[in-house]
């Protein structure tokens, strides 16, 4: 809940007087808000993708398997969080959960194997650990207008990380100015709560235009307490406080020239770590706050020639600041107990260039080559506090350390990249495309990076590293008919391992000591896509078949030695390349409009991977399936939605010697239904209302369920209702 109780209880009346003055305004000038009422699909829309290429393209003429969250469909599902709103697609499954902590899965990577970009830009960052990755909730749910994935990899475009697939994050902008317009003023207020978590959030919103000029600016706060699942309550689970603030201004500099400058803060406070703790996991984790600033300058240019229709050029800076606390209480010997707690303060610093251009060479072949480059800084510092006390008796120790688990440093990376998209005939479309990365790495000698195996303990020493890799792809897209095309798609993708696997020295999340190891070469996919695409007036189908195959897969390896810290021993581990993976699986959804307002939608996703290295399976998600059935009546003021969602069990997971499970679980099925509805109670102003899990359903997400140490369930029963105005 919030500290300051009172702020927010003053932005919630801030909010309902908006909200009244808004209606009031409307009913009084009858002012109707531009609404989207073409029937575009669920997750394929007749306009545009960016992220598969980093410019526009019809989804139906793109080699890869992509899906896409249009402005209707994120306000229908009502979404807490943008993770929320990857449950229902095919192929993306979800991990960790509660309000603010869960993050996505492509085809079985997660964590830092998985792109995260917003408006084009990298949301990853090096410090982040390998389970953990980006954070898609430092970006508000308001501020959303579409979110594009890519499924597979995307390195031959986006460089490091793009191993399991790229989700593209694009905010809302400002409506374009004209020379003709008068002064122009928009804007909306929105109110949401959920009934599981007593989540409360309210959001304004405004924007306006004059001449060359634009501008929208917004604010949203949020809090949530821990949510119920049907059984239990579920601890750690509340979000404390959230405040976001995004300002963004365009100028047309001329018809083919335009300047843009956007503003992200994002601060979180008191952030839950939902199951924690457990009786099987004693450790309890949070984060007191986790924070994001971000500011981007943007030129673009268009149709300066025929053969030169956008050029564009950006430079950017972000922030990343936040703390992780833990505590645990860990019986030593007879009468004997340790407590032990630890802060961890992180600080990283990003600044970045990137220049594009797009150049027809022919009626039949276009180029887009463009630079990336981007510097990031690192800093930050653990302070643990350990006391060994006999139960009832004395304090034998109390002792506080500083130090860092990671040294200050700096990561210079630069990539370059080409795409070539040719059409070769009358039917077939060629895409080429080729990047190559380089990435230099700085340590400094850090007086609290110390080697404890060592005593005393003294500083590591400085190092320089360097990596790269190139990698490429082919795409093709055949033209079967006018309306289906088969699509092939062979690309390789890398990620370079990041500071925590390379330079980590400390105790982690467990009861393992991990320790350096700086020989780690960056992990290496090879994937193959095979698909057809048919778009038809009242449906569209996608069915994708795919292989990956990775190789120096990096994991947590125990090395088999002991270190003594005080009055405790931990084993010593290590990140180390040491897997080579497959994973196979099909993705496939049919969807469109069916009569009289009904539309639905029906998708699936099967994986299948193993581990060749140890010839054991790889735990991946089980099947699903999602069934989608929707009416809305013909002026769009009333319509309602109701998804099945079925997930499969899991029992394919790895075993040692003995028969005994190794690092993962069996995970159960089960079938969750929601219903989505909404009804324009005025053209301004429109009442959401959603029921998830609407049989309160005890279930876990595949990836949560697996996790021996904390298997969190997911919410019970949950009704949302949301209430917004326009003008």
């Amino acid at each position: 809940m919030f500290k300051s109780k009172s702020l927010f209880n003053v932005w919630c009346v801030v909010l309902f007087f908006a909200f009244t003055v808004i209606s009031a305004q409307g009913a009084e000038e009858k002012v109707t808000a531009k609404t989207d009422s073409s029937d575009v699909p669920i997750y394929f829309v007749k306009g545009t993708v960016v992220t598969a290429s980093r410019y526009e393209q019809q989804p139906f003429q793109v080699p890869q398997s992509v899906s896409i969250l249009s402005p209707r469909k994120i306000r229908g599902q009502s979404p807490a969080i943008i993770p929320d709103l990857f449950r229902n697609v095919p192929g993306v499954e979800t991990n960790d959960a509660g309000p603010f902590r869960t993050r996505p899965v492509i085809r079985g990577m997660f964590g830092s194997r998985v792109l995260i970009l917003v408006d084009g830009e990298r949301l990853n960052n090096t410090r982040e650990s390998t389970f953990s990755g980006a954070q898609l909730s430092l970006v508000d749910i308001g501020q959303v207008d579409r979110v594009e994935t890519v499924h597979g990899p995307g390195s031959v475009v986006y460089g490091s990380d793009a191993l399991g697939g790229v989700v593209n994050i694009i905010t809302k902008a400002p409506r374009t100015a004209s020379a003709q317009d008068r002064f122009k003023l928009h804007g909306n207020v929105s109110l949401r709560y959920s009934t599981i978590d007593e989540q409360k959030k309210g959001r304004l919103e405004l924007g306006g235009q004059y001449d060359k000029f634009s501008f929208l600016a917004g604010g949203s706060m949020r809090e949530a307490s821990d949510y119920e699942s049907p059984e239990t309550t579920v601890v750690n689970s509340a979000l404390g406080e959230e405040t976001s603030f995004v300002a963004k201004a365009s100028y047309a500099l001329s018809e083919k020239h335009g300047l843009s400058l956007d503003y992200h803060r994002f601060r979180a406070k008191d952030i839950g770590y939902p199951g924690t703790p457990s009786a099987d996991f004693p450790p309890e984790f949070s984060f007191p706050y986790h924070d994001r600033d971000k500011i981007v300058l943007r030129w673009e240019a268009k149709d300066l020639s025929s053969r030169l229709p956008k050029i564009s050029a950006k430079l950017f800076y972000q922030n990343f600041a936040k703390e992780f606390d833990s505590e645990m209480t860990i019986p030593v010997g007879p009468g004997m107990t340790l407590y032990s707690s630890s802060r961890t303060l992180t600080d990283v610093d990003i600044f970045g260039v990137s220049f594009q251009e797009l150049f027809l060479t022919s009626k039949d072949q276009h180029l887009t080559w463009g630079l990336d480059y981007y510097r990031e800084a690192i800093d930050g510092s653990r302070e643990v506090r350990t006391k060994l006390e006999i139960s009832g008796g004395p304090v034998l120790s109390h002792t506080t350390t500083t130090n860092s688990t990671v040294p200050e440093n700096t990561l210079d990376a630069v990539g370059v990249f080409l795409n070539n998209q040719l059409n070769a005939s009358d039917r077939a479309t060629l895409t080429l495309g080729i990047r190559y990365d380089r990435f230099y790495l700085k340590t400094k000698k850090t007086s609290d990076y110390l080697d404890t195996r060592v005593i005393p303990p003294v500083p590591y020493e400085s190092k320089s590293q360097s990596f790269g890799s190139l990698n490429g792809g082919l795409g093709v897209v055949y033209k079967l008919s006018p309306r289906i095309n088969l699509v092939a798609n062979l690309a390789s993708a890398y990620r370079a391992p990041n500071v925590v696997e390379m330079y980590f020295s400390g105790q982690a999340s467990g009861r393992e000591f991990v320790i350096p190891n700086y020989d780690l070469e960056p992990e290496k996919s090879f994937n193959l896509d095979l698909g057809a695409k048919l778009n038809f007036e009242r449906f569209f189908v996608s069915l994708t078949l795919f292989q990956n195959n990775f190789r120096d897969y990096i994991e947590l390896e125990s090395i088999g030695d002991t270190i003594h810290l005080g009055h405790e021993a931990f084993p010593e581990w290590h990140y180390t390349n040491i897997t080579e993976l497959r994973i196979q699986g099909v993705e496939g959804v049919l969807e469109g409009n069916l009569f009289r307002g009904l539309y639905g939608s029906f998708g699936i996703a099967f994986n299948h991977g193993e581990n060749l290295t140890t010839d054991q399976p790889f735990f991946v998600a089980p099947f699903k399936g999602v069934f989608t059935l929707g009416w809305k009546n013909q002026k769009e003021r009333l319509g309602l939605e109701s998804t099945l969602r079925y997930v499969d069990r899991q029992n394919r997971v790895a075993k040692d010697n003995e028969g005994r499970y190794r690092d993962n679980l069996p995970t159960p099925s089960f079938t969750v239904v929601s219903l989505d509805g909404f009804v324009k109670l005025f053209e301004w102003q429109t009442l959401n209302i959603s029921v998830k899990n609407l049989f309160d359903e005890t279930y876990a997400e595949p990836y949560n369920a697996t996790n021996p140490d904390n298997p969190v369930s997911e919410p019970g029963r949950n009704l949302i209702i949301s209430l917004t105005a326009r003008f």
